[in-house]
């Protein structure tokens, strides 16, 4: 038996003593208690253990414990914030159990049972008074005790349990009934023990799963009743989890436990005080998909379970047990005792998702299966908690949350002397049942039994299906009669068997029968009827229709027809329609067996179906694919199976957003996803070749060696319809079902332009025509009165039919920018799949033709070349859809036309290449979007490679034609603004400086006079040289950029095209500010600029956007723009650098004509071209307010730079906690949870910004949160090629962060990392080639490091030392090489920079005794000469700084 300590609070009070500790005043809170442990008692004193710690991080203990538990799995880069309140929770659990201890009534070994009673908060409560703190007994963290390492040394208990009591309230207090006094409740050894579970989810696409704890409770309670049938349990789910029916179903029924999953919350008043609240559900009128939130107090939820005599409630609502707030009736658990309730379990804070779901399946394992008692229960369910810490996190992290201390179980038993009481577990002991618990919970599965006579994993197939669970339950509590309907392969028959299984095992119904369509030989009505007597069990020998439909009204019953459109698919493997007669016997019977509370369900994947009406639209339910994070895992689960090896690969980041770009393309579609495992194998799991390969190849599909009996019925309905001669009659239509293979999703309605391109091979008396021909209206004549043409007109509307009524296609519309609507196809990813694999070489080549020329005229545009500019598409019935739908069909157009082009050829032909042609289609689209640019970016590569093996081997000289240059020229630009930041800037520099090497070689072969680009090429020329000199900047080469911006700018464009200048002038103004921005950042290098005052000068612009605008520098400068339009509109460039042009005149001076006048004008000249005249200042307010309204890839990415800008700026000025908040956006963004993110490589760059916020930038250096940030960084370009200078960068910031944390170990591993790189250093790795600069560079940051300066003394390397046993003697000696190395040249450079000040004192003396001598005729001009020179030397002399050389 347990050794029980009651600790109960004997002044009803805290008691506030104020102390004064060196001049300041420190509240405690502090309780007289009595302990009795059997017939000892001792009176005593606790203390609040918080009033050791000052505050964290800015914020009190309780709150930073408080943010650890609730948003710590929502910030999982604030590690130094949780390792803190670890710490904290650490350092307070040894202090109470220290205070416990000391009293000495506790033995030193067994197990603890902890009994804390404390006064009712509405005895206790009172206004605090001023100054001092106001702290119940009830607040403390008792449930830490748990813990047993916490416990003083010398004391070896098995197990600590904690349980709360609130002492019986005096008569007088009203509304609150006498608390009962009963033995503990436990599941009873005869009678039945009841359980009612009320799910509430109001807004469930924004809860936590639906059957979080639902699915765990049933699968206990039946594994019990199938493993201990003399355990008698009942469990009833509420449903709808209304008020009303919750009131009902207390009287009805004998509840011995009621389990509250649903959302809490303490609500105030408006005079003041505070009411604990549960949200329960209610029909939204307007929605019968919908259910509104319900508030009810915590005295109505009581007194509904005072009278139905319920003795425990369980409560997984959050904060049902808040400890902080004092006020009376914050606490549910406590009212609710008030009311009679004997144990109720409640959550003291917001409770992880994952944590509800390990400590419930413990606690019902333990209560129901092993008959504990709800205090052992609930102790062993702490324990799952306490030994299973990892928790699921934001961004796909995982962090460590020791939320064992959440749960907390309040008992009203506060006069009972519990250690007279045994529980069934107590002979055994508690450790004993936590194990017994374990290993039970691991033979009880979810899914047990079969549903069907087909086997289906219903844990793989129903992943990510929770809320279309709880919308059919909704939809089937308002209506009778639902109709499903979804694409073929979705996944409704798993659906439908699972709640069939689930409804039935959670005591909704009474039974379910399955009629499946598809499989069963159902020709009547009296086939239906058996099959439902069969299920159901009815004892009815030859059934009548009205026979079976009052049995069905007696009960509550679920009616399953699934695969309904197997009457109105024209495959020949799927049966006839069916007749009228029977349609109609088949709706009476059904509206017959709904009079009562039976349910039907009819399933199909077409929206209508002949062989039921639906009564309205309200009964539809429309089943969607799986969520893009659904599909991957589906992806992962197939491929590897529950308990396979993952390969390293398929985790990183580059990987995981190709795999989401194939589950997007494949629609969630998990019978798609199914067959496609196959090619991710065959790809090695790459998701970047198989997303490739399913885009713009053939895939290795799972149905190829399947015989078609074998397939699944969707699949098989896909693959016969392609090939069987009664589906469509090709020699009689000349249009096979195969022919749309190259559609990924969607597909013009008009075909004329595809066949035309199609049958082209087959013609020897057209050849293919220019594009300037195409869109010509004698080719649109042309093509609409050929044979094809005909064909199509009369027999496509009875094809269409066809594959509309197979479910490979459906009617969709495009919605173009000005609101147009574009009607289109959207075709069953299904297809295309096993379509494209049916296919001969010959023929998807002659596809691929006919699909790109297609593409090029789809759009109406196309007659003007004007851009495409759709912005979204819906599927009929379904919504709008992803916007990758909207750019796959141009990618792959894109894609084919270099796979499959011939430059030359088109260049004779046409003028252009085909790329040329297919780049209109995403010009428009990709620009400003970064997701969709990178995926053209392998095909953009491909085709520079080819032209520049074009020049260098057909080309006399290597010097390229004009057509040539344009495509190296405008590609490379293109290619160079696709290519993330993070890309290696030696690849980009050699991409820019072989496209600018072209052009010179183009200038100096052409005639004199005619060395003159094309406007348009002139301005994609000028583009590349500002990209030039920003690779040059971004590799730390300052003086570089500088220069060749003032190159740029010296230089004037030769056209004279008003239109193309004006692009100039914006790229002039562009490198004009870089420029002089070189010049400010050079002279703070030097230090001609003192940097503390260029901060404060920031200081003041960013207190400019305090208050509400901060984090939102888009709505200030609105404001700004407003209050200040005179003076703006009249501010001139010049003017605006004045500093950079004061300083180096001479250089200003040499600027172009287009450079001066910028100078000379304002800001909007630049962009007045842009907008009606006069107007320009009104546009560009106007692109702003769209920018703050965000929506479109363009104004995103406008507020995203927007972020950058202010999250610098306030980091700059040391205001890092603002900029890491600003910059959460774009973590939600790009993080590994996105499905929309811009690439690894931004994530990699914003986890390097918050590194330097953290780290470099902050006034306190936060070192463990810039080692997450860091580790995150280092995570991402894990298997990706690394520059050695981003390699150098990297382990530097780790050596700074191991160092800031004193982990000597890894700094040392660290270190010699960076000297293994450091020796293969080579000119191209370094600014200017300066390898030895670099070199120093490193050994002078290796110097700062503090912690090595133990590896100076020799003695460390062979003898043994605290801290350093994890390293080698071979490391050990290489550490104190490198550091002594480092440190001799740290030396070196400060002499150096003693000798410059010495340098200087010597100039300075020397001018000051030649001014002595001014005023003396015969030497004044040779001292002025002198002076001079001095006074050019002084300070401007530069030291050799060596901090930039390599960053």
């Amino acid at each position: 038996m347990p050794f029980v300590l009651q600790v109960r609070e004997v002044v009803p009070s805290g008691t506030e003593i104020v102390s004064r500790l060196q001049g300041s005043t420190e509240s405690l809170a502090e309780w007289e208690v009595e302990l009795r442990a059997g017939s000892k008692t001792l009176r005593t004193k606790i203390q609040d253990p918080f009033h050791n710690y000052p505050a964290v991080l800015g914020a009190s203990p309780e709150d930073t414990i408080a943010w650890y538990l609730e948003k710590h799995i929502s910030e999982p880069y604030e590690s130094t914030r949780a390792q803190a309140a670890v710490e904290i929770l650490s350092s307070y659990g040894r202090d109470l159990a220290a205070q416990i201890t000391g009293s000495g009534l506790l033995p030193r070994k067994g197990d603890i049972r902890l009994h804390i009673i404390s006064s009712p908060s509405f005895q206790v409560s009172r206004p605090g008074e001023a100054g001092v703190s106001q702290r119940l007994f009830q607040q403390l963290h008792w449930e830490i005790l748990e813990d047993v390492k916490l416990w003083p040394a010398g004391l070896q208990f098995g197990s600590v349990s904690v349980a709360r009591s609130v002492a019986q309230p005096q008569p007088e207090i009203s509304g609150h009934l006498t608390l009962r006094q009963e033995s503990p409740p436990s599941v009873p050894e005869q009678r039945t023990f009841r359980i009612l579970l009320v799910v509430s989810r109001p807004r469930p696409e924004k809860d936590v799963d639906y059957q979080l704890v639902a699915k765990c409770l049933v699968a206990i309670v039946k594994h019990v009743k199938e493993t201990s049938p003399d355990v008698k349990v009942s469990l009833r789910i509420l449903r709808p989890p209304t008020w009303q029916a919750f009131r009902e179903h207390l009287r009805d029924s004998d509840y011995d436990l009621v389990h509250f999953d649903m959302k809490g919350e303490i609500q105030t008043r408006k005079d003041g005080s505070t009411s604990a609240v549960l949200e329960f559900c209610k029909p939204d009128l307007g929605d019968p998909l919908k259910m509104k939130k319900d508030l009810r107090t915590a005295d109505e939820v009581g007194k509904e379970l005072a009278e139905a005599g319920v003795k425990t409630v369980v409560l997984n609502a959050c904060n049902s047990a808040s400890f902080r707030n004092s006020s009376p009736g914050s606490n549910l658990a406590e009212v609710l005792l008030g009311y009679g309730v004997y144990s109720v379990l409640a959550m003291a804070y917001k409770v992880v998702e994952e944590a509800v779901e390990v400590f419930m399946s413990a606690f019902y394992q333990a209560l129901v299966a092993n008959r504990a008692s709800v205090l052992d229960a609930t102790r062993i369910a702490r324990s799952a908690l306490l030994h299973n810490q990892s928790r699921r996190a934001r961004y796909m992290h995982t962090v460590n949350l020791a939320d064992y201390i959440v749960p907390v179980l309040y008992t009203s038993a506060a006069e009972a002397d519990l250690s007279t009481a045994e529980s069934a577990s107590e002979s055994s002991g508690i450790t004993a049942l936590f194990e017994k618990v374990v290993g039970s919970l691991k033979k009880v599965s979810l899914t047990q039994g079969s549903l069907s006579r087909t086997n289906v994993d219903l844990a793989q197939s129903l992943l990510g299906r929770d809320y279309n669970v709880l919308s059919l339950e909704v939809l089937l509590s308002v209506s009778r009669i639902v109709y499903l309907h979804g694409q073929g392969g979705v996944g409704k028959t798993e659906l439908l068997r699972y709640v069939c299984e689930w409804w039935q095992s959670s005591g909704w119904i009474k039974g379910a029968a399955y009629i499946q369509f598809a499989d069963e030989y159902v020709y009547d009505l009296s086939d239906v009827l058996e099959r439902v007597v069969e299920d159901l069990g009815f004892d009815l020998d030859e059934p009548t229709a009205e026979e079976v439909a009052d049995k069905l009204r007696g009960g509550k019953y679920l009616l399953v027809f699934d695969s309904a459109d197997v009457y109105d698919t024209p495959v020949i493997t799927d049966r006839s329609s069916c007749s009228d007669s029977f349609r109609d016997e088949l709706k009476e019977f059904i509206d017959s067996a709904t009079a009562g509370d039976s349910m039907v369900i009819v399933s199909s994947r077409l929206e209508t179906s002949s062989i039921f009406s639906v009564p309205t639209e309200r009964h539809k339910y429309r089943l969607g694919g799986l969520s893009v994070l659904d599909s991957v895992t589906l992806l992962q689960d197939l491929a590897f199976g529950p308990h396979g090896q993952v390969p390293e690969i398929f985790y990183r980041r580059e990987n995981i957003d190709s795999l989401r770009r194939a589950a997007i393309l494949l629609e969630g579609n998990p019978a798609a996803i199914k067959i496609i495992i196959p090619e991710l194998r065959n790809v090695g799991y790459s998701g970047e070749k198989l997303y490739y390969n399913m885009m713009y190849g053939v895939c290795k599909t799972e149905n190829e060696n399947q015989k078609v009996e074998d397939m699944e019925r969707f699949l098989r309905t896909v693959v016969v319809a392609q090939v069987v001669h009664s589906f469509n009659d090709f020699d009689k239509t000349m249009i096979s079902v195969m022919q749309f293979a190259p559609f990924w999703n969607i597909m013009p309605k008009d075909l004329n332009f595809y066949y035309w391109f199609l049958y082209l091979f087959a013609s020897k008396h057209f050849q293919e025509a220019s594009i300037a021909n195409w869109i010509s209206k004698e080719f649109k004549d042309l093509v609409y009165r050929a044979t094809m043409a005909k064909k199509l007109k009369e027999h496509w509307p009875e094809l269409e039919e066809k594959l509309i009524k197979a479910g490979i296609l459906t009617h969709a519309t495009i919605t173009r920018k000005n609101g147009d609507k574009l009607p289109c196809y959207h075709v069953h990813p299904l297809y295309t799949l096993t379509a494209r694999s049916g296919l001969k070489e010959e023929q998807w080549k002659e596809m691929r033709f006919a699909y790109v020329r297609q593409a090029l005229l789809w759009d109406p545009g196309y007659e003007t070349l004007a851009p495409v500019d759709w912005t979204s598409v819906e599927w009929e019935g379904a919504g709008p859809q992803h916007e990758d739908y909207l750019h796959n069909w141009r990618h792959i157009a894109v894609a084919w036309s270099v796979s499959d082009g011939n430059p030359i050829e088109d260049v004779k032909r046409m003028g252009i290449s085909m790329l040329d042609c297919t780049y209109r289609l995403v010009t428009g689209a990709v620009w400003d979007n970064p997701r969709q640019s990178r995926v053209l970016i392998p095909h953009i590569r491909a085709y520079l490679l080819q032209s520049h093996m074009i020049v260098e081997l057909l080309r006399p000289g290597s010097v390229p034609t004009l057509s040539d240059l344009r495509a190296i020229v405008e590609f490379t630009w293109s290619l160079y603004r696709f290519e993330a930041d993070d890309v290696t800037q030696s690849a980009k520099s050699a991409m820019v400086k072989s496209a600018l090497s072209a052009v010179d070689r183009w200038k100096a072969a052409s005639p004199p006079g005619e060395a003159v680009l094309p406007a348009p090429l002139e301005v994609t020329w000028f583009q590349l040289r500002h990209a030039e000199a920003l690779i040059v900047e971004d590799t730390g080469d300052l003086p570089g950029a500088k220069a060749l911006f003032e190159r740029n700018l010296m230089t004037d464009p030769v056209t004279d095209d008003v239109g193309m200048i004006n692009i100039i002038r914006r790229w002039h103004l562009q490198s004009l500010q870089l420029w002089a921005s070189s010049v400010v950042r050079l002279d703070v290098r030097e230090g001609r600029i003192n940097s503390t005052e260029a901060q404060e000068r920031l200081r003041g612009f960013v207190d400019m956007m305090a208050g509400p605008n901060q984090g939102n520098m888009l709505t200030w400068m609105m404001q700004l723009l407003t209050d200040h339009e005179a003076e703006i509109t009249k501010l001139r460039v010049r003017d605006q650098h004045a500093y950079a042009l004061e300083k180096e005149p001479e250089v200003a001076a040499k600027f172009g004509s287009l450079a001066q006048s910028i100078l000379d004008g304002t800001m909007l000249d630049v962009f007045a071209d842009h907008f009606p005249a006069g107007q320009t200042f009104a546009g560009l307010k106007n692109i702003m307010a769209q920018a703050q309204r965000g929506g479109d890839p363009l104004m995103e990415s406008v507020r995203s730079e927007f972020r950058g800008l202010e999250s610098g700026i306030r980091m700059l000025v040391g205001d890092t906690e603002s900029a890491a908040g600003i910059m959460q956006p774009e973590i939600a963004r790009e993080g590994l949870s996105s499905t929309t993110s811009n690439g690894w490589e931004k994530l990699a760059e914003v986890h390097m910004t918050l590194y330097m916020m953290a780290v470099l930038r902050a006034k306190v250096p936060d070192y463990r949160k810039g080692l997450t940030h860091i580790q995150e960084w280092w995570k991402l370009h894990r298997g990706v090629g690394i520059s050695k200078r981003d390699h150098c960068y990297g382990l530097l910031k780790f050596a700074a962060c191991y160092n800031g944390l004193g982990q000597i170990v890894d700094l040392a591993r660290t270190v010699i990392k960076i000297a293994e790189v450091a020796r293969t250093l080579t000119p191209a790795d370094c600014v200017q080639g300066e390898v030895v600069a670099a070199v120093e560079y490193l050994q002078l940051e290796i110097a700062k490091f503090s912690k090595l300066d133990v590896f100076l003394d020799p003695r460390v390397v062979f003898f043994r030392s605290d801290g350093l046993g994890e390293l080698s003697i071979k490391e050990k000696v290489m550490v104190h090489q490198i550091v002594t190395q480092a440190k001799q040249t740290q030396q070196d450079e400060a002499n150096m920079h003693k000798a410059y000040d010495e340098l200087q004192q010597t100039l300075r003396e020397s001018r000051d005794a030649l001014l002595k001598f001014k005023g003396t005729p015969e030497v004044d001009d040779m001292t002025d000469d002198l002076i001079a020179k001095i006074e050019k030397s002084i300070d401007k002399t530069p030291r050799k700084e060596t901090d930039f050389w390599l960053f």
